[in-house]
């Protein structure tokens, strides 16, 4: 009965990590997509010429 308990334990804890770290990719996707929409809109202009 204990280790059922453990268990379960373990795996809330992982689904806590699992759900910050979805947070955490997902701020870094916005950081990064911003970036290098940024790099696109900058180098666009030069590339033509």
């Amino acid at each position: 009965m204990g280790n059922k308990k453990a268990i379960s334990h373990v795996f809330r804890d992982c689904t806590e990590i699992n759900r910050l770290w979805e947070r955490v990719d997902k701020t870094f996707e916005e950081r990064v997509g911003r970036q290098s929409t940024r790099e696109e809109k900058l180098n666009v202009p030069s590339r033509k010429f």
